[in-house]
Formats: structure tokens, C-alpha cells, sequence
């Protein structure tokens, strides 16, 4: 009964966002779905037999993931497909697999070359070494950055520090003019789909995007082989893509990318970079900076190389000739079953990872891959020994990831319906190992109970739950990884975990296995924790285990947020007694949200998160609906709470600001009106 009733409220929901009616219905819903008879919540069964990670088969993982060059698309992408539906089956899960024809970009030429009366070619190969195998295959994957345009063109260049729009603004003050230039900025600081963007605004011909050893190269420590960081040849590879305006297919916005849907002319994706781009070492970029004349950069601008960093434009032209081809091509999601009493169309909890890498991806995402092949395996022995949760448990492998989250996003545009309906929260594990600082993010109604969970885990290295160590706090999730699409498009409650730790292999041929191996992670300790940490956080949700989620937290975060722009609003939009109106309004709303879900069913608790979900969407993105969170359009990753309304500041609009106020207002008497409907037990909603 309870399943039934919280899914008719979870219909409703979704039904009523859909076609913007009223919210008063969904109070009525919510009434019916939290009679007495439900309360209490029935406790968690007993638990399933225990079990325990095996570091040997987890380093069996990692290798057998790893052997193969796994670029979306590509032949070695799908045969690793196959490589974890074997696993799948082997420990008895059933298997769904999704195919897509997407549009991505594989590199076929590219060179670099400084001009000038003695002309010499920039090195753009990585070293390979005899005991890393997959070190030497940095020819099978040129570096490149993904989806932009090919070109052979020679012209100077301009230093833009990272690449940020403050950045742009002092280059303005002192003169220097990027426009018809190529500009070379650093990693760091923002994604690099933001570089080239903000690049392209500002009338740069190209973007040249290198990793400064001040940011993770000798500077931090010993470099690759010896160490954990960048050599002087080391390129992070990786798309630009601007998922900040949407992610998945460039072609096939907000629709799955399958037979019949129409893609539209890749000259209209508002995502897919217009200015060319390559990814360089530092080896390369220090003649560059060497020939760079103008302006001294300012103290902060210098990175650890040793020369004097200057603005520009450099007193000799660069030759930049790059062939990237732009195509269809199919990938594969590879998902496992494990059916739960809740049946296989029912409800149920999804951990997912991507398999799909620039090169090996020793780190990003084999750790991860290691991980859930384990989980699976894991699972399956539970199986086998009469474990059958609650709700039914997915697996999936995504594909596609590394070029724009494009596996998961086709996934979750393909079955929303299904996913809005029945998922009750989404675990995502990526570069799931890279040191032995546990991490943690989540959705606010997560975060309690993830702290909690994965803060029980011992650590490896203290033998003592990882707590005791160092105060765990989830903080909040932003983009860049498989669970934007049922976060921040769908609404589904999140958290992703690992251990983390600097380094700076990151998307070069040296993240590999021996790497992990032999730097990171030597017995697999680590990826042992957080594989049992996973289960730790998934048989409780897969056990529909009260107390999991408390949905009233997402409104003390936004409460938090409007006291911290309070000066902000008042300048922009609101007077004092209309700022106090809505921040007593959300009190209010956060005051009965608490007194709800201490008698909410589980599935019930999860849905109130859809109420953060606005049909329209932020200003200018309406594929991201999440008015309480999402990746910023100037960081990419980092998240921005209470988005649309920070946006709006940023730009000085007051109207804008207005506007987005008052959608924050009207969600919240919406979720008032809806919560009050609880206030009397078993009676009729109260309206206002």
C-alpha cells in the first residue's frame, strides 16, 4: 500500500510540473499518501549476510578495464562493453544494454610550430616508458580537444592566465587585445568547455589550453614516473563541449539520441565549440611564453616556469595545424539487473559509473569501473545466498561520458517517465580512487545519511571508521560527471563518493594501471573501502529504509543562500519587507518539511525533491530545471545553489533578478501549500 500510494504521488508530481498546474493537488495527493496506517515506517529487514571486498579481483578488474584504449566510439570502447556484461552475468544479473548514434569527435592530424627566423615544431607526443604499456599509447589518442573545428592557421599568441572573465577584463586594461589572436591559458580553476568559450567571446582565432607545473606538475610534488604529477610532457586531453549549456548529443537537446529523432545542423548546437583548440604540454608552451613580449604578467598570473610570464602578443606567430573528425558513431550502455521484491518495472536504486576514457584512464574511470564490477559481484553472491532487497538494484556502465555525459543523458532523456516515476536515488562512482582522502557529495536530502554511512567505513590506513579521521561533509554536487541528467533534469536525489588525493596524470597516457598500481593505490586498499562503502549506502536505499532522506535540508541550504545574498537582492530587486516575506516563507516551508518526513515513506520523502524541478528551466538553459542547484555557466563544475537568482545578480539585470525571485517564490508557496496538507492526519489538505 505504501508503494502504491507514494507512487501515485510521484505520478502527480511529475504530471502536474509537466503542465503547470496548480500545486493544491499535489497537497491533496500527499495526504492521502501519509495516513496513519502508515506510520510508523516499517524498519529496515534484516540485513543480507555480509560480505567483504577482494583487493586481488579488484586489481583483476582494473586490469582487464584498463588493457584496452576506451575513446567513445571506438572499437576498444566496445569490446569493453562486452568485458563488463560478462561480469554482469557472471555474477548473475540480468542485462540491459542501450545503443545510441551520437555525434563525436575523434583526432586524425595535429601539429604545433613556432615561427620566426628559427622555426621549430612544439612537441604534442608523451613519452613512453617500457614498464607502462599503456604510456606508449599516446599515439592510438592524439591529444585534442574534443568537437573543435580543424584548421591550419598561423598567427600570434596572447597569455590569458586561466582563462576566466576576469582575466579577459585586466588583459582590457592593459592594452592587450585578444581578438584574431590565439590565446594560451592554463588548466585550473574552471572547465575547460568555459576557456574556450569565454575565448570565442571574446574574438580569439583559437585557444591553446596547457597544464602549468605551478598547478600539477613539479610544483606539487615529484613528477610521473618517480611521482604523482605532470611531466614536461604529460597533455590532459579532453572536450570542451559546453554541457553548462547542455549535455549529451550536441544534435539532440533534451531528446534521446535514437531511430526517428531529428538532429538538428551541428552549425546551430548551442553546445559545440566554434574556435579551434588544442591541449599542450608545458614542455611545449615554455617556448611559446619564452617569445612572449608586452606587459609583465601580474605576481598571480605566474605559473613554475622559469621565465618571466609576459601578456603578449608574442613576438613570433605560432602554426597551428589541427584535422578533428566530426561524426556519428554508436556507444553502449551496459546495465545489470538485480530484481527486487519492487520487480524488475518497479522501483529501484541505480549506481553508476562510465567506461568510456581519453586513453587507459587508470584513475578516471577504471577506478570507478573497478569498483562496480566488484559491487556486481558482490551482489551476486548475496544473491545467491537468498538476499532479495526491497527495491530492485541497477548497475549501469555508461558510455560516452568523457566527450559530454552523453550515455547517461541519452539514458535519462530516453526512459524520464520511468526514471521520474521509479528511481529512487542515483550513486554515482567516477575516478572513484586517487589517493586516501575520503570524499563525498550530495543532494541535501542525501547528505545526512551519506555522511553517516561511508563515515562508518575503515580506513585503511588508520584501521578506525573513516569519521574519526577527518569530520565528513558531503558538499554539494555540481556537473562534469554521469549525474547531472537525473539531478539536475529529473530532480532524483544524488550522491557520489571516492578517495581522493592530488595528482597530475589526469587524462594523459600515464593514468594508467601500472600507475594506480604503483602510485596510488598499491593493494587496492583503497578501492576495497570504497567499493564497501557503495554497498554500505546502497542496501540501505535498496532496503527502503526510513530515514534516508530528509527533504527538509534542501530548504534550510536555500535559506542559507538568501541570507548569504541578501545584500545582493536588496540592491537588485527586493525591498527590505519583500526579502523578509520570502526568507520567513522558506522558514516556514523548512519548519514543515521537518515535521513531515519524520512520517514520510521513504518514496514520498525522495519525490518532494521534484518540487525543486521548474518546467521552464534556468534563463537560457532550460535543459537544467533544478532551481536549487546546478553547475555554474562560468565554472562548469562547481556547483551554484540557488542558480537562477545567483545568475541574475551576476549580470546586473534587475528585471532578472525579479523574475527569478519570483519563481523561488512561487516554488515555495507551491511546497507550503502542498506540506500543510499533512498538518491534519488523514484529513483534508488545508488550502490557503
Amino acid at each position: 500500500m505504501e508503494q502504491a500510494t507514494a507512487w501515485a504521488c510521484s505520478s502527480a508530481v511529475q504530471g502536474i510540473q509537466r503542465q503547470g498546474e496548480t500545486m493544491s493537488t499535489i497537497a491533496l495527493i500527499l495526504s492521502l499518501a501519509f495516513l496513519p496506517s502508515l506510520l510508523p515506517l516499517r524498519q529496515e529487514q534484516a540485513k543480507a549476510p555480509q560480505v567483504r571486498p577482494d583487493r586481488a579481483r579488484l586489481e583483476r578488474f582494473h586490469r582487464m578495464i584498463t588493457s584496452s584504449v576506451r575513446l567513445a566510439g571506438t572499437e576498444g570502447d566496445l569490446k569493453s562493453a562486452d568485458q563488463v556484461k560478462e561480469v554482469f552475468l557472471a555474477a548473475g544479473l540480468e542485462v540491459e544494454e542501450q545503443e545510441y548514434l551520437v555525434y563525436l569527435s575523434r583526432p586524425k592530424k595535429a601539429s604545433l610550430s613556432l615561427l620566426g627566423p628559427k622555426p621549430r615544431p612544439l612537441p604534442l607526443g608523451e613519452k613512453g616508458f617500457e614498464w607502462d604499456s599503456a604510456s606508449y599509447k599516446s599515439t592510438e589518442v592524439l591529444p585534442h580537444l574534443a568537437y573543435t573545428p580543424s584548421c591550419d592557421l598561423e598567427e600570434r599568441v596572447v597569455y590569458a592566465n586561466y582563462g576566466l572573465p576576469e582575466d579577459y577584463e585586466y588583459l582590457k586594461t592593459q592594452g592587450v587585445d585578444v581578438r584574431g589572436r590565439i590565446v594560451l591559458v592554463r588548466y585550473g580553476k574552471s572547465f575547460r568547455g568555459v576557456k574556450v568559450q569565454l575565448a570565442e567571446e571574446n574574438g580569439a582565432r583559437a585557444i591553446l589550453i596547457y597544464s602549468d607545473p605551478a598547478d600539477d606538475g613539479f610544483a606539487k610534488g615529484d613528477p610521473y614516473p618517480k611521482g604523482k604529477f605532470r611531466p614536461k610532457d604529460g597533455i590532459q586531453r579532453g572536450s570542451p563541449l559546453y554541457i553548462f549549456e547542455y549535455p549529451g548529443d550536441p544534435l539532440t537537446p533534451g531528446e534521446p539520441s535514437i531511430e526517428g529523432v531529428q538532429r538538428m545542423n551541428p552549425k546551430a548546437a548551442k553546445s559545440l565549440p566554434k574556435i579551434p583548440g588544442l591541449p599542450i604540454s608545458w614542455g611545449a608552451a615554455k617556448p611559446i611564453l619564452a617569445a612572449m613580449g608586452g606587459p609583465v604578467a601580474p605576481r598571480t598570473w605566474r605559473g613554475a616556469l622559469e621565465l618571466t610570464y609576459h601578456l603578449g602578443p608574442s613576438s613570433v606567430s605560432v602554426r597551428m595545424k589541427v584535422e578533428n573528425v566530426l561524426e556519428q558513431r554508436t556507444i553502449r550502455n551496459v546495465i545489470g539487473l538485480l530484481p527486487g521484491k519492487s520487480g524488475k518495472k518497479g522501483d529501484f536504486v541505480l549506481v553508476g559509473n562510465h567506461r568510456d576514457s581519453w586513453v587507459a584512464g587508470g584513475i578516471d574511470p577504471a577506478s570507478g569501473t573497478a569498483c562496480l564490477l566488484e559491487a556486481a559481484t558482490l551482489l551476486g553472491k548475496l544473491r545467491r545466498g537468498g538476499y532479495v532487497p526491497e527495491l530492485s538494484i541497477r548497475l549501469a556502465s555508461w558510455d560516452g561520458e568523457e566527450f559530454g555525459l552523453i550515455g547517461s543523458v541519452e539514458y535519462g532523456e530516453q526512459f524520464r517517465d520511468f526514471l521520474g516515476a521509479h528511481l529512487r536515488a542515483y550513486l554515482n562512482v567516477d575516478a572513484a580512487v586517487s589517493g586516501p582522502n575520503p570524499s563525498l557529495s550530495a543532494s541535501p536530502s542525501l547528505a545526512a545519511f551519506a555522511q553517516k554511512v561511508w563515515g562508518s567505513v575503515i580506513h585503511p590506513d588508520t584501521g578506525e571508521p573513516i569519521a574519526n579521521k577527518k569530520k565528513l561533509k558531503a558538499g554539494p554536487m555540481g556537473g562534469g560527471s554521469d549525474f547531472q541528467v537525473f539531478l539536475d533534469h529529473l530532480g532524483i536525489p544524488c550522491l557520489g563518493m571516492g578517495m581522493g588525493g592530488g595528482h597530475g596524470v589526469y587524462h594523459s597516457s600515464y593514468d594508467s594501471h601500472w600507475f594506480v598500481k604503483n602510485r596510488i593505490d598499491p593493494g587496492f586498499r583503497y578501492h576495497a573501502a570504497v567499493t564497501e562503502g557503495l554497498l554500505r549506502l546502497l542496501r540501505p536505499l535498496a532496503a527502503n529504509a526510513p530515514g534516508c532522506f530528509r527533504p527538509a535540508q534542501g530548504f534550510a541550504v536555500a535559506i542559507t543562500w538568501l541570507e548569504k545574498l541578501k545584500p545582493s537582492l536588496l540592491h537588485l530587486s527586493l525591498d527590505k519587507k519583500e526579502y523578509e516575506d520570502l526568507l520567513a516563507l522558506g522558514k516556514r516551508v523548512e519548519t514543515l518539511a521537518k515535521k513531515a518526513q519524520q512520517r514520510l515513506p521513504p518514496k514520498a520523502s525522495a519525490d518532494l525533491e521534484k518540487l525543486w524541478l521548474d518546467p521552464e528551466g534556468l534563463f537560457g538553459r532550460p535543459w537544467y530545471r533544478n532551481l536549487l542547484v546546478a553547475p555554474g555557466r562560468r565554472t562548469g563544475y562547481a556547483a551554484k545553489i540557488l542558480p537562477g537568482i545567483q545568475e541574475a545578480i551576476g549580470t546586473g539585470d534587475r528585471g532578472r533578478v525579479q523574475r527569478s525571485v519570483q519563481k523561488l517564490r512561487v516554488l515555495l508557496q507551491q511546497a507550503e501549500e502542498a506540506l500543510l496538507g499533512l498538518a491534519k492526519k488523514g484529513g483534508t489538505p488545508h488550502k490557503k
